[in-house]
């Protein structure tokens, strides 16, 4: 027996940087990512979480995400198993799961109240199965308990904890269970979106703090030994988890911030053999949009803007002077360098001598750029909210959200 996954995660379809929105590069993403699950005969597609970037994605993301789908159906993979994310609508993800179902994509948008029930058994064309999943979705306080009256944060992070390693205990265990009532040759993979302690994340790259206290990096214990891998999303840098060759990140297909540009995206083929596991193999996603960073003193920007521009470059450009500058004139100066040419200037500003950045008004980013989190990280920057009590507001804020968007659910 022979069986090849590929893992891939937080695709944040509908994500803007700076302004710039990125459909035609998720839609490039899409057509690479076919053609790649054709050329490697992948049998089975496993998405863990951040399908898309908001909880209210646009049309035109949605579209993106179906008509995918539509063409997956149509490939050599057999079936796909896709888990929500914390910037997900559990609500919108799950409306379709039936009808998706007839495609053999399985849908598992918000975690099941039975643990057991996230749990897929997927068969191959004659009935027999050939792997088992434990898709386990991003994992929020109300799918997992009740809040007691009069219980301090230190308990509520505690209980949050064992509340979550009793899920995921259930869940594959059931998982392990159905396994050895079929045949303990056929694999059971798991699938998370957290943090996993130990986990590495760019600077700048978007990543949300999503628990309080201990909440916010699980151990690798979380998960049972007896898995033969675990598909997680919610870092964006493609990494083992706690040092477990088979617990894995995939990481973004694209670059989320001009930090993530920094260093290569990519999906994981993942096969198995009648033995178990066999190999772990990266397959590298190409860069749709070029983005670049520059930084340096003045003479070295515009030496490097020339020759980009002989070059035809048309990437989306940080930049960022250090030394003597020209104060608030910073950004038309550097309008003035890229004059004919087909670079975009996407954020501007000046590094401070000790150290950090301080951003050029410039008019280029609007309020309707910016995601609602973003609003409301900067919201607490103005109103100087002490750093210990910023993850508490942001889940709560989180938790906010999520309500909306299951009222929104309900009045559709």
């Amino acid at each position: 027996m022979t069986l090849t996954l590929l893992h891939t995660s937080d695709w944040h379809i509908g994500h803007n940087l700076y302004g710039r929105k990125r459909y035609e590069e998720h839609e490039a993403f899409f057509q690479w990512l076919l053609q790649y699950i054709e050329e490697r005969t992948v049998d089975v597609l496993l998405v863990s979480g951040d399908i898309f970037d908001s909880s209210t994605p646009s049309n035109r993301a949605q579209s993106l995400y179906y008509d995918f789908l539509h063409r997956l159906s149509r490939s050599s993979c057999s079936h796909a198993v896709i888990t929500g994310g914390n910037h997900d609508s559990p609500t919108l993800l799950d409306a379709p799961a039936a009808l998706l179902s007839s495609l053999s994509v399985h849908v598992v948008g918000r975690a099941p109240e039975k643990p057991e029930d996230s749990v897929r058994v997927l068969r191959d064309a004659a009935g027999d199965p050939v792997l088992v999943v434990c898709a386990v979705p991003f994992l929020r306080d109300r799918d997992l308990r009740r809040v007691e009256e009069g219980e301090s944060m230190e308990e509520k992070d505690i209980r949050l904890v064992e509340a979550m390693k009793g899920y995921y205990a259930a869940a594959c265990g059931h998982g392990e269970f159905l396994r050895k009532t079929m045949s303990p040759s056929v694999p059971l993979v798991g699938m998370g979106h957290l943090f996993v302690a130990g986990g590495r994340s760019e600077n700048g790259d978007g990543m949300r703090e999503l628990y309080v206290g201990s909440l916010a990096r699980m151990g690798s214990d979380l998960f049972p030994p007896y898995l033969d891998y675990l598909a997680l999303g919610h870092l964006h840098a493609m990494q083992r988890a706690g040092k477990k060759d088979h617990f894995r990140y995939s990481g973004s297909p694209l670059p989320m911030s001009f930090g993530e540009a920094r260093r290569s995206q990519g999906v994981l083929l993942v096969s198995f053999n009648e033995n178990g596991l066999a190999g772990i193999e990266t397959g590298e996603v190409p860069r749709f949009q070029e983005l670049l960073s520059l930084k340096g003193d003045l003479l070295f920007l515009e030496k490097r803007m020339e020759t980009l521009k002989k070059e035809g470059s048309r990437a989306w450009l940080e930049v960022i002077c250090q030394g003597e500058g020209l104060g608030g004139g910073l950004k038309e100066y550097m309008d003035d360098l890229m004059s004919g040419s087909f670079l975009d200037l996407l954020r501007v500003g000046y590094e401070k001598s000790e150290g950090g950045c301080f951003l050029v008004s410039d008019g280029v980013e609007q309020l309707s750029d910016l995601d609602v989190r973003e609003v409301f990280q900067r919201c607490m920057d103005v109103g100087e909210v002490p750093e210990k009590r910023r993850a508490q507001m942001m889940r709560l804020f989180e938790d906010i959200l999520s309500e909306m968007a299951i009222r929104d659910g309900m009045a559709e």
